[in-house]
């Protein structure tokens, strides 16, 4: 079979380069609400890059826990407080 040829699926250093755009595009984006356009277009271009990439070059992936989706969820609420804090300044300066 072809899919099990390939090579594993990093799927943690996806998870890592998904977080750091998102906390890039967080802090960014009260100052520049342009960079939410090329957030989503990124965001849809690797959802699809990466499904391609796990049904039929890579390995069938191990199985994880919930210990990594949690983990990013709870990055993604320090996101949040981020951009909070850089609306306030972005908009609070003038």
């Amino acid at each position: 079979m072809h899919c099990e040829q390939g090579a594993e699926y990093p799927l943690w250093k996806r998870y890592a380069n998904m977080l750091n755009l998102m906390f890039v595009l967080m802090t960014y984006s009260s100052g520049i609400p342009l960079i939410n356009m090329f957030g989503v277009i990124y965001f849809s271009l690797a959802y699809w890059a990466d499904k391609i990439a796990i049904l039929r070059g890579c390995k069938r992936p191990t199985q994880y826990d919930e210990k990594l989706p949690m983990a990013a969820t709870n990055f993604m609420s320090i996101a949040m407080g981020i951009h909070i804090v850089f609306a306030i300044w972005f908009f609070g300066c003038e």
